[in-house]
């Protein structure tokens, strides 16, 4: 058989789960929306390139929602009482604060291109105020998965919504509704803040939902939960045994997820089929 799979030590697992009483990890879908950077150029019919930066971007706001649960929650520069509007103070003290908060209570965090740009940024922002690197932390990146499993035209959040006949992305306006932002223009902030959990709510997290099933580097739910004989992406309970299957290490049991669709093997004469040999 050539089934390429991701081996996981029964050791270290054992090692996790000796005398720990599990729980659900704390799974957070977010998303950051940035200020544009400015800097300096001679103008038209000299030399049009930015010649010096001035100033970088910096966190207008953040949405975010706790992954099972309802309710989803955005964080702005214009939430606190010390926000001055204008384009060339940087208000995003509090934001960074709080997104770094948000972050170290979290064990997964679920975002698109979150690993290249969000998780980056919010990096960014936190070495800028002098706060630690958040430890532990494991990602999820839809973009990351939409490239590697599937031929599509685009793989932004939006097109994907499209391909997958999902809801699709708000309309942010223009650049102007940065730009009124920073001025402090009251209804283009009301619209960023929908538009912000829209990307979470509507968009990234049924995205999400409909991918997961396929991600083979999806960290482990049952590392944290202790049940083994959950599925180790969605940790549901209902699953079928889908017959021997033979590999490297020889013949395994293989389990298929009825709700996400995840496929994981285990030893063959068990009767249930922990996560704790192979993952497919």
């Amino acid at each position: 058989m050539n089934e390429k799979t991701e081996e996981v030590d029964e050791k270290v697992l054992a090692a996790n789960y000796d005398g720990i009483r599990g729980r659900n990890p704390v799974v957070t879908l977010f998303d950051i929306e940035t200020t544009p950077a400015c800097g300096w150029y001679f103008g038209k019919g000299y030399e049009t390139n930015i010649i010096e930066q001035e100033r970088d971007s910096y966190i207008m706001s953040f949405a975010y929602k706790t992954l099972g649960e309802k309710t989803t929650h955005a964080v702005a520069m214009w939430d606190f009482d010390d926000y001055t509007p204008g384009r060339f103070f940087v208000n995003d003290r509090n934001v960074v604060f709080a997104l770094h908060d948000l972050m170290s209570k979290s064990d997964i965090v679920i975002a698109q291109n979150g690993d290249k740009f969000d998780i980056r940024m919010a990096n960014s922002r936190f070495l800028f105020y002098g706060l630690p690197p958040v430890a532990d932390l494991k990602s999820v990146d839809t973009l990351k998965t939409a490239r590697k499993y599937f031929n599509m035209s685009f793989y932004s959040l939006d097109h994907l919504c499209r391909y997958l006949k999902i809801p699709r992305k708000l309309d942010p306006g223009s650049f102007k509704t940065w730009m009124l932002c920073m001025d402090g223009d009251e209804k283009a902030q009301k619209h960023m803040v929908k538009y912000n959990k829209w990307d979470v709510s509507g968009t990234l997290e049924p995205v999400y939902l409909r991918m997961r099933g396929w991600m083979k580097n999806h960290p482990i739910m049952n590392l944290y939960t202790r049940k083994l004989n959950h599925c180790p992406v969605c940790m549901s309970s209902n699953y079928m045994l889908n017959g021997p299957r033979l590999y490297k290490t020889g013949w395994k049991q293989r389990v298929d997820c009825k709700d996400c669709g995840k496929k994981w093997v285990t030893e063959l004469k068990r009767e249930d089929p922990k996560i704790d040999i192979t993952l497919v």
